[in-house]
């Protein structure tokens, strides 16, 4: 029997908002519990996000570093590294960098030269391209030569020769100026361990001084008594590498202790401070000239760095000295003095097994 036209009306108008009425709810309670989705960085965004904090970190702390290999899980990885010229490992987690042994952790797969080097309190002092590492050792005054491998990280002894015969004969004698040896003694002064070097140059009694801890040679100072105060300095001045240089005063600054002015053509000027009661002279750097100056005077200082130009890196200060930065070839070098004064020291960062 046919339903009356305004009962079917009413009645499919019913149907039709039950129907909306539970599809509408559905939808609005479907968006309401959709959860929001974020966008997923890929892994290989994050390695290399990784990879560059790591050599960011690095570089503050003056290590110019290239990976050799590495091995990243999640947030935390290894990195074989070379910094400086040199082998170096390091760590990071939890967006830290950590190394141990200033970098040559890696060597505890290998104890018996890590303990040989740490016992010898060993210090590199050159790299070569060929990845050959020079160590000087203090406590032998040995200098120990060994090869690296990148794809291992392992260290092969090549050579153990005598610190005077690889480093004073074979290097200042040759290049600076030809001095007979006469003597060497052992110093210990203050923190500091140094060689000290008696030689015969142009027949005068001359001293000359190697620091260990710095890997740096002082300059040679005539201490012959056949010789007044003055003639001494005046003869010591024409010992360094200083043929382009022409001699401008000498001003003594205390007793038995004189300041030697030099006018360089093209670099500037240039001071040496003698002291005759020590024996020892050292260069006077104003800072900017120290670059055009260094690559002419450095080989007195590092006779194993000749011809490497120098770059600015960066300055710190404490609250009496300065100290600037510079790379030389892979080598980075420390440039220290008095907060407002001249640059009074020069030596090699320290790349120790400390």
């Amino acid at each position: 029997m046919a339903l009356p036209l305004r009962k079917l009306t009413i009645f499919s108008l019913l149907l039709a908002l039950a129907a909306w009425s539970a599809v509408g709810a559905h939808h609005l309670y479907t968006e309401k519990v959709r959860p929001k989705k974020e966008p997923t960085p890929s892994p290989q965004y994050q390695t290399a996000d990784i990879r560059q904090e790591v050599l960011s970190s690095l570089e503050e702390d003056l290590e110019f570093c290239g990976i050799v290999k590495d091995s990243i899980v999640s947030d935390k990885g290894k990195f074989w590294l070379i910094c400086n010229g040199r082998p170096f490992y390091a760590l990071y987690e939890n967006g830290k960098v950590n190394y141990e042994l200033n970098g040559w952790s890696f060597l505890k797969d290998q104890p018996e030269i890590l303990k040989e080097l740490q016992d010898n309190h060993c210090r590199l002092y050159q790299t070569t391209d060929d990845h050959q590492l020079s160590f000087i050792c203090a406590e032998d005054e040995k200098v120990r030569k060994y090869t690296f491998s990148t794809a291992d990280f392992k260290l092969t002894k090549q050579s153990e020769e005598l610190f005077l015969n690889e480093i004073f004969l074979e290097s200042w004698r040759a290049k600076i100026f030809p001095c007979d040896l006469s003597s060497t003694i052992g110093v210990g002064w203050e923190d500091e361990f140094l060689v000290e070097l008696t030689m015969s140059c142009r027949d005068y009694n001359t001293k000359l001084y190697f620091n260990f801890n710095k890997m740096s040679f002082t300059l040679p100072v005539v201490v012959d008594e056949s010789l007044s105060d003055e003639e001494k300095v005046q003869q010591s001045v024409e010992l360094p590498h200083l043929f382009f240089c022409n001699l401008d005063k000498v001003q003594e600054t205390e007793e038995r202790r004189f300041l030697v002015s030099l006018d360089c053509p093209k670099t500037g000027k240039l001071m040496i401070d003698y002291d005759l009661n020590l024996g020892v002279a050292n260069f006077l750097f104003n800072k900017e000239e120290f670059v055009d100056l260094f690559f002419f005077v450095g080989i007195d200082i590092f006779p194993f760095l000749e011809d490497e130009k120098v770059k600015y890196l960066t300055s710190r200060q404490d609250d009496n000295y300065s100290y600037h930065y510079y790379l030389a070839g892979k080598q980075v070098i420390v440039a220290e003095g008095l907060k407002e004064g001249s640059i009074s020291q020069v030596y090699l960062k320290d790349e120790s097994l400390k």
